[in-house]
């Protein structure tokens, strides 16, 4: 116990010493206190707004490949693919639409879907040849 009041005198006479290393801890402590929080803040918020959106989970290919669907119905199986389904060319992505009284043309972009869909409403089931039309268009 001798130790402890030695040293509590000790702090207190040196009243300068003991600020200078509590302005150290506090310049050191704080940023890094800032950085903790924005990581689990504003860092994750970001990553789950964006891994709850399944847009944004989609992979698309750059060129265009001739695929069979016996190339592709293995693919299908694996765990980390919830959806997938082949697309069409991409000169044949867009197509022009214009409203029933409308003037304007305006470019669609045509993208393939099926059952199970995630980009799509949950519970929306699409017949053959129907179309869904996304609330952009």
């Amino acid at each position: 116990m001798l130790i402890v009041q030695l040293a509590w005198r000790d702090l207190l006479r040196d009243r300068f010493f003991l600020l200078c290393n509590v302005a150290v801890m506090v310049g050191i402590l704080v940023p890094l206190l800032v950085l903790f929080g924005v990581k689990n803040g504003v860092y994750q918020a970001l990553i789950g707004e964006m891994l709850a959106n399944p847009a944004n989970l989609q992979i698309d290919t750059a060129g265009n490949a001739t695929l069979s669907e016996a190339e592709i119905a293995p693919l299908r199986d694996w765990p980390e693919i919830a959806f997938m389904t082949p697309k069409i060319r991409a000169q044949f992505d867009y197509i022009n639409v214009r409203a029933t009284e409308g003037r304007r043309m305006r470019a669609a972009l045509l993208i393939p879907t099926g059952a199970g869909d995630p980009t799509l409403p949950s519970g929306a089931e699409l017949a053959e040849g129907a179309v869904a039309i996304s609330a952009q268009l």
